[in-house]
């Protein structure tokens, strides 16, 4: 069983606080995230979990009410990924998915469409298959 978790867009519009990485503390980016990433490798044994970064939307480049962009919330990813020694899925980096193409592929301002989806499943997809996804 392959798990892949794509989370945490709505922490970024909605400027839940990043956390730090020597304290964790509750309500903030990385105490959720982590506690969902140790969740499912604790109760899912035989299950491979792959975290991905968050994907391009209008917004990632300008920062929310804690003046941070979507890229910080990506390190917060990176960050856990490299702590459970998980592999990952940069979406933002390599899904095909950036501010040149972001209009034809997302229904709003934040989500994809089916166009938009077909290409970030296509990119999870070769990631799975080829195990180039970072």
């Amino acid at each position: 069983t392959i798990v892949v978790i794509l989370y945490g867009a709505n922490d970024f519009a909605s400027g839940k606080p990043l956390g730090e990485v020597g304290s964790f503390r509750q309500g903030t980016f990385l105490w959720d995230y982590d506690t969902v990433v140790r969740g499912l490798i604790e109760n899912l044994t035989d299950t491979q979990v792959i975290l991905s970064t968050l994907v391009y939307r209008a917004d990632a480049e300008t920062p929310n009410a804690l003046g941070l962009v979507l890229e910080d919330y990506n390190g917060v990813v990176r960050h856990l990924a490299d702590r459970y020694r998980l592999k990952i899925a940069d979406s933002w980096s390599n899904s095909g998915i950036d501010a040149s193409n972001f209009t034809a592929l997302s229904a709003d301002e934040a989500h994809l469409n089916d166009e938009g989806h077909q290409r970030l499943a296509a990119f999870f997809i070769e990631c799975l298959q080829t195990d180039r996804c970072d």
